[in-house]
């Protein structure tokens, strides 16, 4: 196995090679979600900054989503970066699910982004507060695979999420600091 990289190396070069993709990209490290180029210590390992990070966990759990219009995933997360619980669309257990044809949203043809009191599924933001402890909510930073609608902002809002982090239609990371939109 290659030893590790010693991480006193490189450290001025990091910041002076990285290469910039230009507006709407992380304002962490300046790469987006899908091309992170922060560095990290060592110039021969790649290490996405937070924000990407956990917008990749996000869509992972995404994949879990039982909606056939839209997977969204959610991850909440603490403000010393650790994960405090995962959402997706999707019904409550034992309820008709949207893949099983049980959404009457679904099989219309309702436009994206409204029709959703037809909706018997729970957004990924939802799930990912319902399942979480309230007193892990406060100061907390929800990263989203869409953008959320605005009933889950008024939850986000209401629980102490501090900060949302989505990625829009474009690729472009995008955020939100709750009661400022």
């Amino acid at each position: 196995m290659p030893p590790l990289p010693d991480p006193r190396e490189g450290l001025a070069g990091d910041l002076e090679d990285r290469v910039d993709p230009g507006p709407g990209a992380c304002p962490a490290c300046r790469g987006g979600p899908v091309s992170c180029h922060h560095r990290g210590f060592g110039k021969s390992w790649a290490r996405p900054c937070w924000d990407c990070y956990f917008l990749g966990l996000a869509g992972a759990v995404a994949a879990r989503g039982d909606c056939i219009r839209k997977r969204v995933g959610a991850v909440l997360v603490s403000p010393d970066h650790r994960v405090l619980s995962t959402g997706y669309n999707g019904s409550a257990p034992g309820q008709p699910s949207c893949k099983a044809g049980g959404c009457d949203r679904c099989l219309s043809a309702v436009p994206p982004g409204s029709g959703y009191h037809d909706c018997i599924e729970y957004h990924a933001e939802w799930n990912a507060i319902l399942w979480s402890r309230p007193e892990d909510r406060q100061g907390a930073v929800l990263y989203v695979t869409f953008e959320p609608c605005d009933d889950c902002l008024k939850l986000i809002t209401g629980v102490g999420i501090v900060r949302v982090v989505w990625v829009d239609p474009a690729g472009s990371q995008r955020e939100l600091i709750p009661g400022t939109k």
